[in-house]
């Protein structure tokens, strides 16, 4: 942290950054091996970062590397000088895609408001080191519909069965409700078809018949 002042210049980019939400009201839906698919294949041509809102969102293969990469930047937001020193130490990379790991404790994402979640990623994204930030969310947060006002794109995957329809209709309702128009006009549904074999570890993602749906997926929105 000594040299900070002269660091802090190279921990800048140039990328104009944009979010993208992976959520859904679905449960064991596949979202967080989706959201990890979706960002290594992205990762392979743009600078990307992956985060996870979800109360259990720890992977294995992450090991045994317990750091509460979320939580030490909460804690250092309102240093302006030090926050992107944080934020690149607390940074994590597996099959190229880069992520900061979620809180060991996951009741404490409760009691984060929904101005300090905002705050913390316009200050990752003012950093440009990244083009593509993925929110894998849930409702275990404050603010979840501020965040996906500031999605680019969101991803909501739904199921065939009737209680899983019954949730996906409920949430919608909710958006009109609340007058998110704009959240359902960027959001795709997604209904993902049964998958054999899925990879067991997040380097081979990038593999098989869900990244082939996913590449699929991406080159139609034009990614």
């Amino acid at each position: 942290m000594e040299l900070e002042h002269d660091a802090a210049p190279m921990l800048k980019g140039t990328q104009k950054t944009k979010f993208i939400g992976m959520y859904s009201p679905v449960r064991r839906c596949l979202q967080t091996t989706f959201a990890l698919t979706y960002g290594q294949l992205l990762a392979e041509k743009h600078p990307t970062l992956y985060l996870s809102f979800e109360y259990y969102g720890r992977h294995a293969d992450w090991g045994d590397y317990i750091e509460d990469g979320l939580a030490k930047l909460l804690y250092f937001l309102p240093e302006e000088q030090s926050f992107q020193m944080h934020r690149k130490a607390v940074t994590n990379n597996i099959g190229g895609l880069d992520y900061v790991t979620s809180m060991t404790n996951g009741q404490n994402l409760l009691y984060v408001t929904a101005g300090e979640w905002t705050k913390l990623l316009h200050k990752i994204a003012e950093s440009g080191v990244y083009e593509y930030i993925i929110l894998d969310l849930s409702e275990s947060i404050q603010g979840l519909f501020d965040i996906l006002q500031m999605c680019e794109r969101i991803y909501t995957i739904e199921k065939e069965d009737s209680v899983a329809k019954s949730k996906v209709i409920q949430y919608e309702q909710l958006l009109s409700a609340r007058k998110l128009d704009e959240v359902r006009e960027k959001t795709a549904k997604c209904q993902l078809p049964v998958f054999r074999n899925l990879p067991q570890v997040i380097e081979q993602y990038t593999k098989g018949t869900l990244a082939e749906y996913v590449k699929e997926l991406m080159y139609r929105e034009g990614i």
